[in-house]
Parts: structure tokens; sequence; C-alpha cells
């Protein structure tokens, strides 16, 4: 009699927006790992260059980014991109924001912290 089976796939479920939750997978398999795959799962992936340059924050515009993810409960990146295309004028940004999220026109994913 063989007792081995498959391993299942990597994922059991995947996020659907908004706010959803699809099973991809049914069947859940729990073991102890091994001490190989305890090491690699704690092993950080080594950086890799990226195509475009990341553009650096001085101190007082993360402390603005912080306030404004803070005060509209956007995430970093959302507000990062609201205060960005607003010149970084934090006031002006706001009114951008308030008018976009009364419109429904800013995404869930805003919102995802």
């Amino acid at each position: 009699m063989n007792l081995w089976t498959p391993p299942p796939p990597p994922c059991v479920c995947v996020c659907v927006p908004p706010h959803r939750l699809c099973i991809v997978n049914d069947q859940l398999f729990i073991r102890m790992a091994t001490t190989e795959e305890i090491r690699r799962a704690f092993v950080a992936p080594a950086p890799t260059p990226s195509s475009s340059p990341v553009p650096t924050l001085t101190a007082p515009q993360q402390d603005m980014l912080s306030a404004f993810s803070l005060k509209s409960g956007m995430n970093f990146e959302w507000s990062q991109k609201c205060l960005q295309d607003n010149e970084w004028d934090f006031n002006r940004a706001a009114q951008v924001f308030t008018q976009l999220k009364t419109d429904g026109k800013i995404p869930d994913v805003a919102f995802i912290k």
C-alpha cells in the first residue's frame, strides 16, 4: 500500500476583490517541516536591482506621509502617490483625496495596510 500523496499546490486560497476569499485547494496537508524547509523559510531573498530608481523621501516628506496616511486611512503607497500628485501640498492633497473618496474613485486596495 502506497501512503504517499503528492503535496498540494502552494496556495490554499486567494483574495478576490472586494474582500472575498476563494478556496482553490480544499485539501490541506499538515506535517512537520524538514530542517532544510525551516532554514529556507527564514532566509530573505537577495535584493534584485530595479529598473527604475526608488525616490528617497526627505525627513519632512516622511513625516508628512505618515500624517497623511493616518488622516486619510490610506496605506503609505497610495498616500505617497496622492502627495506626489499634489506636489507635496498637504492641504491640496487632502482636498483632492476628500473629493475622490466622495466620488467613490479611490479603490479599496488603497486602504489595505
